[in-house]
């Protein structure tokens, strides 16, 4: 490094000696989130050019680059000498956050944020131990969805356990319970298995995103990250949560697919077979609270999780299953109506006609005599 004064300018030169960087590369090498590779195939972050050029302008420099691959490059900083510098009021920002947002310390900043209806009313759970990157990634979604954070793994489980919770974003080190720990136990967990995990993190190895592959993570980003790919990220595993609702809510479908194929978690196919058989058991007094018993789990949770994974309650879920069944039994064989509502589970051929109607819009005697 050399420093040179010149024209009332301070003159600040950095040389290397390494691989240099390819003509193509220098117009953009400045800009944010443009990563290059070196002959070493090392990647870079694309953040520190640019935020290098930030501080130059502030102090009314200038930058500029000179390079040839195999060889090495030369920067320049040019700095104005003046004694006539401004007085600025200091104003201290936070990296990646809008300082109109309070800075949120406390360990339980999530129990003490009143948080707003989202315009879509779907839920996100914000996994980060550091604070300003957890508001910055706050302040980017909760315009959009409903907004849970947690600093660490342990954290995020007893949210993703107790709240309605349509995808998670974690970062992979964390206290206590690590990103990858935190995927795995989400994704063997039947309560929360059906949950989309988003891994944002600063390990760009290739052996740390396949491992979050095979634990079941969705989706794998690096930082510093593009928020719009983010954003399409989010929006696409959400659309995805939408195509695996409409496939759990046709019956026969979920009888005859084959299941290794279509993309879902075999803990969602089995949970889902299992309301099925139980719904469908025609000596079965069914009751809520039993259901839940017999799936290791509470009356809550239950229903948190046939509405995540079939967009309906669990007594509307398990009426339509036993409607779609009711609706082939009626057009493939000569059972009476009575017949056909005990059959199915209903204990009242009365509340079976009312429910077939409710979802049909004709009766189940309609429904026969047209099919």
């Amino acid at each position: 490094m050399k420093l040179i004064v010149e024209n009332k300018h301070l003159c600040i030169k950095v040389t290397d000696t390494g691989t240099g960087i390819a003509a193509k590369h220098l117009p953009n090498i400045f800009n944010r989130y443009y990563k290059t590779f070196d002959i070493d195939n090392n990647l870079g972050s694309g953040i520190g050019m640019a935020l290098t050029k930030e501080l130059v302008l502030l102090m009314q420099g200038r930058i500029e680059v000179q390079s040839v691959v195999n060889q090495g490059s030369q920067f320049y900083i040019w700095l104005p000498i003046t004694t006539k510098a401004k007085e600025r009021e200091l104003n201290y920002t936070l990296p990646f956050v809008n300082t109109n947002i309070a800075r949120l310390e406390d360990k339980n900043e999530t129990k003490k944020i009143n948080i707003p209806e989202a315009k879509n009313n779907r839920s996100l759970l914000i996994v980060e131990d550091n604070v300003d990157i957890r508001i910055y990634l706050k302040q980017l979604l909760q315009d959009s969805y409903h907004i849970y954070t947690a600093s660490n793994g342990k954290e995020a489980i007893t949210i993703a356990q107790n709240k309605n919770i349509d995808i998670i974003i974690s970062d992979i080190v964390m206290p206590k319970m690590d990103g990858f720990e935190l995927c795995k136990q989400i994704k063997q967990n039947a309560k929360t298995s059906h949950i989309p995990f988003v891994i944002v993190s600063a390990r760009t190895m290739i052996d740390a995103k396949i491992k979050a592959y095979k634990l079941g993570a969705d989706a794998y980003l690096y930082k510093p990250f593009n928020e719009q790919e983010l954003l399409l990220i989010i929006k696409n595993l959400l659309l995805k949560q939408q195509q695996q609702i409409s496939y759990f809510s046709n019956l026969l479908q979920l009888k005859t697919a084959h299941t290794q194929n279509i993309g879902i978690n075999k803990l969602d196919i089995d949970f889902i077979k299992a309301i099925q058989e139980y719904a469908l058991h025609k000596n079965q007094n069914l009751s809520i609270d039993e259901l839940a018993k017999k799936l290791a789990t509470s009356r809550t949770q239950l229903h948190r999780k046939i509405k995540a994974l079939t967009g309906k309650s669990t007594t509307n879920y398990i009426n339509y299953v036993r409607v779609e069944k009711a609706k082939n039994i009626l057009i493939t064989t000569t059972l009476q109506i009575s017949e056909i509502a005990y059959e199915v589970g209903f204990d009242s051929p009365t509340y079976f006609s009312k429910t077939f109607k409710k979802l049909e819009s004709v009766s189940p005697k309609v429904f026969r005599e047209k099919h």
